[in-house]
């Protein structure tokens, strides 16, 4: 008991006031309206910054596993 009192008293104010802020930015930013104008970045995301290399990649893969690749593109609709 007398450990947790000692212990209790090293917080200084500026500890306090800390972790109350800390607390207090948690609570905004979980309740904030602003936190839902983050929008995802969607699951083709990083397919799309580097067609050329992810095409390189898989190529080569496919190379690899033995098989003969060739790519045409795909006609505009």
């Amino acid at each position: 008991m007398y450990f947790l009192s000692g212990a209790f008293l090293l917080i200084s104010g500026s500890e306090f006031g800390a972790t109350a802020h800390n607390t207090a930015h948690d609570a905004f930013m979980t309740l904030s309206p602003y936190t839902s104008t983050r929008n995802d970045l969607g699951d083709e995301y990083f397919d799309q910054l580097d067609t050329a290399r992810i095409q390189r990649h898989h190529v080569r893969r496919l190379e690899q596993l033995g098989y003969s690749v060739t790519l045409t593109p795909k006609e505009a609709a």
